[in-house]
């Protein structure tokens, strides 16, 4: 957390039950935009809450969160418009009429927890390999009821089997295979198990929607998934950060005929080739098969 801002909320008693006292009205301000976004960013929350989508109840969830779980932080101060709108817009469509989901880089269960509540009878499998954020996603899941559907999974996944260091940045976001951490953020090494999408799904398991955020990998783990993406012609949701990543993914998926979406503010834009904006934003994107998926209703995962 920032120096400063320990030293403020310690100086005026805003900790434990004090701090939990100025909590909500504090809260509805930043979610009226009343409460500048530099000081919520700071301030630590550590309780469990609900979380709307919009202003549909229906649409909602409870989350726990403690620091330093930024995303959670996210959003209780600003709600779901914090953590990418122009996305789970897309993502809760597409939702809605799967069978079977893959959340690859799950983190506490945004994605996971917004498809369950989504989708009845949607199952998941959700893969996070930092220790801790699984302990929170477990919990995320257990605390909503939806631990039943879900199988929550401690490989990192990429284009082979084995074993690897996984770099784990201090705040835990934006965890990375990269050893050096990601865009340098300061962490700690852990040994992982890497497995492929491929070796981990049974054939004939029909996947009908993909979430890929590895920070960079993306294109490994469309490499571990060649059979998945034959037999299922799933819609992907992914993440490309930079124009060299965009290139590696456009490669894994010349051979697959998809059709490609930006996921821009004003809604998904149809595109040619995959790339980011030059303005550091519209990052994720829509990978629609351009034939029907192939149907059948078997689910399940090689142990």
């Amino acid at each position: 957390m920032n120096p400063t801002w320990i030293k403020t909320l310690r100086r005026f008693g805003l900790r434990g039950k004090h701090f939990a006292q100025l909590a909500k009205p504090l809260r509805r301000l930043s979610h009226a935009k009343l409460l500048p976004p530099g000081i919520s960013r700071w301030i630590p929350v550590d309780e469990t809450f609900r979380v709307v989508c919009g202003s549909n109840e229906a649409f909602s969830y409870s989350l726990s969160s403690a620091w330093p779980d930024g995303y959670g932080r996210a959003l209780y101060w600003r709600g779901i418009a914090a953590c990418e709108p122009e996305t789970i817009t897309v993502f809760l469509d597409q939702v809605r009429r799967a069978r079977l989901f893959l959340d690859i880089g799950s983190h506490t269960g945004i994605y996971t927890l917004l498809a369950c509540v989504r989708n009845p009878n949607l199952k998941v499998f959700a893969f996070e390999p930092v220790p801790e954020v699984r302990t929170v996603l477990v919990r995320n899941l257990e605390i909503n009821g939806f631990a039943v559907r879900c199988s929550v999974r401690p490989e990192a996944l990429s284009d082979h089997c084995g074993t690897a260091q996984f770099h784990v940045p201090v705040s835990r976001d934006m965890a990375s295979l990269d050893p050096r951490g990601f865009l340098g953020l300061p962490g700690r090494l852990i040994e992982v198990d890497i497995r492929t999408v491929d070796s981990l799904i049974e054939r004939g398991t029909i996947v009908d929607l993909v979430k890929i955020d590895v920070e960079g990998f993306e294109d490994a783990v469309l490499r571990g998934m060649e059979r998945i993406l034959e037999e299922s012609r799933p819609r992907i949701i992914f993440e490309c950060l930079t124009q060299t990543a965009a290139q590696k993914v456009s490669r894994v998926l010349a051979d697959h005929p998809y059709t490609f979406y930006r996921l821009a503010r004003h809604g998904p834009e149809q595109i040619t080739h995959i790339s980011p904006d030059g303005n550091g934003g519209n990052r994720n994107f829509l990978a629609v098969p351009r034939r029907s998926n192939p149907s059948g209703d078997k689910h399940g995962l090689v142990q």
